[in-house]
């Protein structure tokens, strides 16, 4: 489980938390024991890491003589996208990763096959926190948070899990159409944030990458 600390940064305005169910799908079907993959090599990854992926991301532009923020799709290499700080660092990540699975070997018992999909279940009230209050969010895979305001605020999300991705969306109160935000990488050394705003319009969405 990993733990972030959400403030309230209105003076007058309650937040209202959300928790919804990430819908999963499992399936009991008996499958042949894999065999292991094939290891990628550094330079293999590297080229991979090295491709470029479109990333919606939140801007500010000039229009008008006025400053507005806007999301635009930003050509970003994949190793960035997926919260990285470094191409070496990504790189690394997934070698220590592999090596962990060939130390551990294919799986004795017979897997399921599992399938997850990103879709949710309906929101449910978790919390209200007060003006300039503090709740204490417990992240697991399986669930996610949404936070909303009567209030414009921006609230700043740090992650403290040096193994786990955390991913920041914004979610239309409408539609339920959600918009992504950032990434925050794994707290290596030191706590990486975010921000991410939420309103009446469209909440904030805090949740785990999915592994």
């Amino acid at each position: 489980m990993t733990i972030v600390e959400l403030t309230n940064p209105s003076a007058f305005h309650a937040l209202r938390v959300y928790q919804q169910d990430r819908a999963r799908n499992v399936f009991g079907v008996p499958t042949a024991k894999a065999p292991m993959p094939k290891r990628e090599t550094r330079a293999e990854l590297e080229a991979r890491g090295a491709e470029i992926t479109m990333v919606p991301t939140r801007v500010t532009v000039r229009e008008g003589g006025a400053l507005r923020s806007v999301m635009r799709d930003v050509p970003t290499p994949l190793w960035r996208a997926e919260g990285a700080e470094s191409l070496a660092e990504w790189c690394t990540s997934l070698l220590e990763k592999m090596a962990d699975d060939a130390r551990r070997g294919p799986s004795s018992d017979t897997p399921k096959a599992q399938r997850v999909v990103d879709a949710w279940a309906e929101p449910k009230p978790f919390e209200s926190i007060p003006p300039h209050g503090k709740l204490t969010l417990p992240l697991v895979e399986e669930k996610r948070f949404l936070v909303e305001c009567d209030d414009e605020v921006a609230l700043q999300i740090a992650n403290q899990s040096n193994a786990r991705t955390i991913r920041l969306r914004t979610r239309d109160s409408t539609t339920g159409e959600t918009t992504h935000v950032a990434w925050i990488a794994p707290a290596r050394e030191y706590s990486r944030a975010a921000i991410v705003t939420a309103n009446k319009k469209a909440a904030a969405v805090i949740e785990l990458q999915p592994s």
